[in-house]
Order: structure tokens, then sequence, then C-alpha cells
């Protein structure tokens, strides 16, 4: 199941200026098979790309595994980089000149 978050503003932003956006939801994984990852695509010309996932202590992760795909589609990733942070319960990454048209996504689990 993909949940698509389309969020729109006004006044539009003028150069310079910020826009933090947060979601939030309940995580369930009842059956067991959910894969825990959070990705998002840059759609326009951005300047940093900070991504930040807070779990509750008893889902912590013990790796976190960042991915750069070429598009939003592809199947393959351009880059990848593997964090063994041990019983995080904060996953960030922050993406200075993210590039336009790529899919940035972070995993994370448990061993």
């Amino acid at each position: 199941m993909w949940c698509r978050y389309e969020v729109e503003w006004t006044p539009s932003l003028k150069k310079g200026d910020e826009l933090d956006i947060e979601v939030r939801w309940d995580l369930d994984n009842s059956v067991g098979d959910a894969r825990d990852f959070y990705s998002t695509t840059v759609d326009v010309p951005t300047k940093a790309l900070s991504m930040e996932v807070r779990l509750p202590p008893d889902l912590a992760a013990d790796w976190i595994l960042k991915l750069t795909y070429e598009y939003f589609t592809a199947t393959e990733p351009v880059e990848e980089e593997l964090e063994r942070p041990g019983n995080a319960t904060t996953l960030t990454w922050r993406i200075g000149k993210p590039r336009l048209g790529h899919r940035y996504v972070i995993r994370w689990g448990r061993d």
C-alpha cells in the first residue's frame, strides 16, 4: 500500500524562505510482512532535503540503509549507504543539493 501526500500552501515562498512539513501516522504491522521505509522524490529544484524518522524505543533500528534512485520507478539504486547506529530512535538524512527527479529512500530494521 502506497500513501502519497501532496502538500500545497499559499502564498508562494520567496527566495530564501523555508517550509517545514511534518507528517505523522501510527505504524501497524500486525500481519508481520511490512517493510520499514520512508521515501521522497525531488520534483522541483531544491536547495537541501532533510528526512527524519522518529521511532518509539521498542521499534529502535539497529541499521539504516540510505538509497538514492535515479528516477521514481527505478528498481536499482545508484547510491547506497549503510549505517549501524544500534538502537536508534531518530533516523536522519540531510542531502545538500538533491538531484532533480531522484528518489531518496531510508530503510531501517533490527538485526
